[in-house]
């Protein structure tokens, strides 16, 4: 689920990544560091646990790796109808960064089908280099997708990329 966040919100999201090796309260984008991070060791994890178990996902971080989208992935308590979402985060001179969100309380198998169904999401936004705030992240998916809550969009992209994800992890 694609969701916009206010400037309030922007704000702590940018001050309370200061601890993640960041520069003026960003991450800073290098190739080393690949385009999808997590803020924390658990999250982190949950990357680099899914990306090798998941092929789909795999190719979902090599896809962003190519772009200016620099995602960083936190697994938070979120409301309980939620099991993630993608916000809008700030778009800097040379990069656009979004901050996934998976729920803490998911299984594993359930945070990683949450984590590909996102990543689907960021590579949507990644593919429209016109989106650069909240509002031209609104209006990519309102063309994309459909509305599924206030403020909450979602694509049926991203929902065969979720199951697809559930799949590749059950077999394994």
């Amino acid at each position: 689920m694609a969701r916009g966040t206010d400037r309030g919100r922007q704000m702590v999201m940018a001050v309370a990544f200061a601890g993640v090796g960041c520069v003026a309260g960003l991450p800073t984008a290098n190739a080393a560091d690949g385009s999808v991070r997590g803020t924390d060791a658990r999250a982190q994890a949950l990357v680099r646990k899914a990306e090798n178990r998941s092929p789909m996902i795999a190719a979902l971080i090599m896809s962003l790796n190519a772009t200016d989208v620099v995602v960083m992935v936190q697994v938070t308590l979120m409301p309980a109808r939620l099991g993630g979402d993608m916000r809008w985060l700030v778009a800097t001179g040379r990069y656009r960064y979004l901050v996934v969100r998976v729920h803490a309380s998911r299984s594993p198998e359930e945070q990683m089908e949450l984590l590909g169904h996102e990543l689907q999401h960021a590579n949507e936004v990644a593919a429209a280099k016109e989106v650069r705030d909240e509002a031209t992240l609104a209006a990519l998916m309102a063309r994309i997708g459909r509305r599924t809550g206030e403020g909450t969009f979602d694509t049926d992209a991203a929902v065969r990329v979720g199951r697809q994800v559930r799949a590749e992890i059950t077999r394994r």
